[in-house]
């Protein structure tokens, strides 16, 4: 009895399911693509409104600052405004008067040591400082401590004294004359009023 032969169905059942197999594969690999960039276009626009967020906070907080900013300013300048006139109303209150100062002497004809004196205190930026007799400069000094006289050194001698708010003008009599009787004037540049100085000879 011949044999039956069967048609040969493994090779055609094994093509299909290769073939089934790799369209389920390229499904499975288009779900990937697809599931990668449905991710990807998630995380921009998620980056994208964290970018909008932060900047509108950044901005927001960037005003906020800059107002803040002007207001210490406007705030320091006021107050800057208000130590300057402190300092100027204390500065009218705390400023000293200026003065004259004078030591008159009294003595005998041919009695020495005797000494006349003129001091001008808080007294600044002057540019001369006289003593005048009968209208006339008998002793000048300079700022700078210079003396210039038409008395005789050999009778009397002249210091000047120069300091920092003080001017002061020192005649000592060698021997006192009948002459150097008088008043004498005390006389500074400036707002300041002459003061006299007394020279007085005693009988004998």
């Amino acid at each position: 009895m011949a044999a039956i032969t069967r048609p040969s169905v493994v090779p055609q059942n094994f093509e299909v399911m290769e073939g089934l197999l790799t369209e389920i594969n390229q499904c499975k690999q288009i779900r990937e693509k697809f599931s990668e960039l449905k991710t990807e276009f998630s995380d921009i626009e998620i980056r994208g409104i964290h970018k909008d967020m932060r900047l509108k906070i950044l901005t927001s907080v960037n005003s906020r600052l800059r107002a803040e900013l002007r207001r210490v300013i406007q705030t320091n300048d006021l107050l800057k405004d208000k130590l300057r006139e402190m300092s100027l109303k204390l500065g009218e209150t705390r400023q000293p008067t200026s003065e004259i100062r004078v030591q008159n002497t009294t003595g005998e004809v041919g009695e020495g040591g005797k000494e006349i004196s003129c001091t001008v205190t808080n007294h600044n930026n002057w540019t001369y400082f006289n003593i005048e007799r009968n209208g006339q400069t008998v002793v000048h000094v300079a700022p700078d401590g210079r003396a210039q006289t038409r008395f005789n050194p050999k009778y009397l001698t002249i210091t000047p004294t120069i300091r920092e708010n003080l001017a002061e003008i020192a005649i000592s009599f060698a021997s006192l004359r009948c002459t150097d009787e008088g008043l004498y004037s005390c006389v500074i540049e400036g707002n300041v009023q002459s003061q006299s100085i007394a020279v007085v000879i005693k009988s004998e």
